[in-house]
C-alpha cells in the first residue's frame, strides 16, 4: 500500500508544471542575459569548489568511482544552488509555469 502511495505521489509530482524564474519588469532579453550570467557565475563557482577539493566537492586525488561520482553529484548541486542565489539576488523569483 505504501509502494503504490509513493508511486502515485511521484507520478503526479512529474506531471507537475515546471518552475520558471520571473521578474516584474523584467523583458525577454534582460532575463536570457541575467540567465547566462547567473549560469556563468555558478559553473565557475562550482568548479573552483571542485578544484579546491572542498569537503562537499571532493578531491579527485585517489579516489574511487563511487566518491568521484559523488564528487560531480556535489558539484552539480553547487552549481544549481549558486544559480538560484544569483537570479534570487538580481530580483528574480521561481513560479510555476502556467
Amino acid at each position: 500500500m505504501f509502494t503504490a502511495a509513493l508511486l502515485a505521489s511521484l507520478g503526479l509530482a512529474a506531471c507537475a508544471a515546471p518552475v520558471i524564474w520571473q521578474k516584474t519588469g523584467a523583458g525577454n532579453d534582460e532575463q536570457a542575459a541575467d540567465m547566462a550570467t547567473c549560469r556563468s557565475y555558478a559553473a565557475r563557482e562550482a568548479d573552483l569548489e571542485y578544484q579546491r577539493g572542498d569537503p562537499f566537492a571532493g578531491d579527485n586525488a585517489g579516489q574511487d568511482t563511487y566518491q568521484k561520482n559523488m564528487a560531480v553529484y556535489q558539484a552539480r548541486k553547487s552549481t544549481d544552488r549558486l544559480f538560484s542565489f544569483c537570479m534570487t539576488g538580481r530580483g528574480y523569483s521561481k513560479v510555476r509555469a502556467q
